[in-house]
């Protein structure tokens, strides 16, 4: 008996589309649960997915207006906001140098630090000892309390949910358990009230029980992932933890279609790559210093925006990175607004990736050691491990926006509008996150190495 999350991938591994894991190996050709399992071990496997997409706005909880989102966004827990956005760099800097370490230069890195620490945050609920200590760590909860974490994850997924007529973003939950499993009361109140997760207890092993956690997933989704499950999950899996979210954002001011024209985007290596460059001016919030450009794209109201930052010409987004991965914070903070003429790429980028040897580089090594792994607080099961932590991005931008379902310490000098508008052409690798204006949550994080390759 094991404790297993199933990969939640936003799409049809019938497709026979290749992905590889952050170790270069084929991770879905012909994947089945049955691959995945260990016979003769007990297995946790948790997952966590985002699908970004362009599709039509639908349904926004808006819930209030801008100013009241505004005083509600006050009272979220900083510390929740910080530690998420510091988690997510750290594991971008751990997936960027897998990345380069296997030659790829030009790779295109996204995911979703609010989905990781999600779906991370139901799993730690479970765990106990070293191992809760070592997550905490990871997630950088070590002063905050499992109570504190969980009211404050409960506000921010709350206020997320709120996003604007403009904007959608939407979360779901779920827990899937063998049923006759006796899981811990305080996990599962916890797991209900906290994350507002749906609670199914089933036969994990049957027929029917892969078609309806892909009929949940296809529904939290829009029709965006209509098949994560592939075949039986297999007799030892005793329960399941999925994790979905779904953004769909239009432009304030989207981009003519008529402006956008193919134009060159010098890749890394110094070759170029022909890419669709979408044009406008307008007055954005705006940031540069001697290394740096930075622009916030804001959606709807401006409760969200795309934050786009562009090493200058003499830089590189390699150092770039450095920047980011030591102190982000500079990139959270107000922007003066001036007239710019932004020229962006349009672009579609995915990732897969297996995070099990990212997160245990950030020391979080127990949860996937049979031997050590404590998730006493979740069920009276030994051994009870996290056998996989697999996650899966895909967004598309385009002129109309972002639609969805998967930022140094140097002081910046902006002066007022000039007459003429600033330039910022992106026509090199840069980096941009999705963010939460209000709390300054970063929602999703991504290198564009070249916007060309989908």
């Amino acid at each position: 008996m094991a404790l297993r999350a199933v990969p939640f991938f936003p799409c049809n591994f019938a497709a026979g589309r290749r992905v590889y894991n952050s170790n270069g190996k084929l991770w879905n050709e012909g994947w089945g649960a049955e691959r995945m399992i260990h016979k003769k071990t007990r297995i946790a496997l948790l997952s966590t997915a985002l699908l970004l997409t362009l599709a039509a706005c639908a349904e926004p909880d808006a819930g209030m207006d801008l100013q009241q989102r505004r005083q509600a966004a006050e009272a979220v827990d900083p510390r929740i906001v910080q530690a998420q956005n510091e988690f997510g760099m750290k594991l971008h800097r751990q997936l960027t140098e897998a990345e380069k370490a296997k030659g790829n230069q030009a790779a295109n890195v996204v995911l979703s630090p609010y989905s990781v620490s999600t779906a991370l945050a139901i799993a730690y609920n479970g765990a106990g000892g070293n191992t809760a200590g070592e997550m905490a760590e990871t997630l950088g909860w070590t002063s905050i309390g499992k109570d504190e974490a969980n009211a404050g994850n409960r506000a921010l997924q709350s206020l997320l949910e709120r996003s604007g007529d403009s904007t959608e973003l939407r979360v779901a939950n779920s827990l899937w358990y063998r049923k006759g499993l006796a899981l811990h009361k305080p996990f599962l109140d916890t797991v209900k009230a906290d994350y507002r997760a749906e609670l199914h207890s089933t036969d994990l092993s049957g027929k029917e029980t892969p078609d309806a956690i892909n009929r949940w997933v296809s529904k939290q989704t829009k029709g965006k992932i209509d098949k994560m499950v592939n075949g039986p999950l297999g007799q030892n899996i005793v329960a399941v933890i999925l994790n979905a979210i779904y953004f769909n954002g239009t432009w304030t001011d989207p981009f003519p279609k008529s402006s956008t024209q193919e134009e060159p985007f010098t890749l890394a290596d110094g070759t170029e790559a022909k890419v669709p460059m979408m044009r406008q001016t307008g007055s954005y919030a705006y940031a540069e210093n001697e290394a740096w450009q930075a622009i916030r794209l804001p959606y709807g109201d401006g409760r969200m925006a795309m934050l786009v930052v562009l090493p200058k010409e003499r830089s590189s987004l390699d150092e770039l990175h450095e920047r980011l991965w030591t102190d982000s914070s500079e990139w959270r903070k107000p922007f003066e607004h001036a007239t710019v003429d932004i020229r962006l790429p349009r672009f579609k980028t995915e990732g897969a990736w297996r995070l099990n040897e990212p997160l245990a580089g950030l020391g979080m090594r127990d949860a996937f050691d049979p031997s050590r792994a404590d998730f006493s607080a979740l069920a009276d099961i030994r051994p009870l491990y996290i056998n996989e932590v697999a996650h899966k991005v895909y967004i598309d931008v385009n002129e109309e926006g972002t639609e969805a379902a998967a930022a140094t310490s140097v002081g910046i000098a902006t002066s007022g509008p000039p007459e003429r508008p600033l330039e910022m052409t992106v026509n090199r690798p840069f980096f941009f996150a999705i963010e939460d204006t209000q709390t300054k949550a970063w929602l999703f994080v991504g290198s564009i190495g070249n916007p060309a390759e989908s």
